[in-house]
């Protein structure tokens, strides 16, 4: 069975330094929302565990996260869910 995939947001933007701490997942967005920075992760992680370690580091970073959803559907080459 596949993992599902998931959705973050946090409030703020992350570097592309961040690739290699997201294994499966990628950063697909990033926008401007009134005076704040808004980027958005997404993608399949490996396991729970995995999740799990991606939402500790973006908590060590100190990025606020606003969001964590499970997608339905999601295609890796068009960040299509």
């Amino acid at each position: 069975m596949q993992e599902p995939a998931y959705q973050i947001i946090v409030a703020c933007p992350l570097g592309k330094e961040w690739e290699s701490r997201l294994g499966d997942m990628a950063i697909e967005e990033v926008w401007q929302c009134d005076k704040y920075t808004r980027t958005v992760i997404q993608g399949r992680p490996k396991d729970k565990s995995a999740l799990l370690g991606i939402i500790q580091s973006l908590y060590d970073h100190g990025a606020p996260v606003l969001s964590i959803k499970q997608l339905h559907t999601f295609d890796k080459e068009n960040g299509d869910h």
